[in-house]
């Protein structure tokens, strides 16, 4: 391998993490902007948040597994992950809306009490 390469490659991976981080660092620091709100994540949402994980990598895993199945089929092309994964995320907003109004939120917004906490 070229070390030269390695050098010019792990240059520029540090100066675009640093273009990246010291705005942000610096801009906190000197302006202390109001902090947003503390959010919590409930029993429900991690429920919720496992499932959602499970579900999608076992359909994914089905274009893998069972390609000559009519979903594998459907899953294996950029098309058909597009559509699935949007029919998931709109899936889980609606029942993450129908578990909060129920009263079980999937997580809970918490005010900063000041500024280092």
């Amino acid at each position: 391998m070229n070390i030269s390469a390695l050098l010019i490659i792990g240059t520029m991976a540090l100066l675009a993490g640093a273009i990246l981080y010291l705005p942000f660092f610096i801009g906190f620091r000197i302006i202390h902007k109001k902090m947003p709100p503390k959010i919590t994540i409930t029993r429900a949402g991690l429920t919720v948040y496992g499932a959602g994980v499970v579900v999608l990598f076992t359909c994914y895993a089905q274009s893998v597994l069972a390609p000559d199945t009519i979903f594998g089929d459907f899953v294996s092309t950029r098309d058909g992950r597009l559509a699935f994964a949007l029919f998931i995320m709109a899936f889980w907003a609606f029942a993450a809306s129908v578990l909060g109004r129920c009263g079980y939120p999937l997580y809970i917004y918490r005010p900063h009490s000041g500024p280092n906490s």
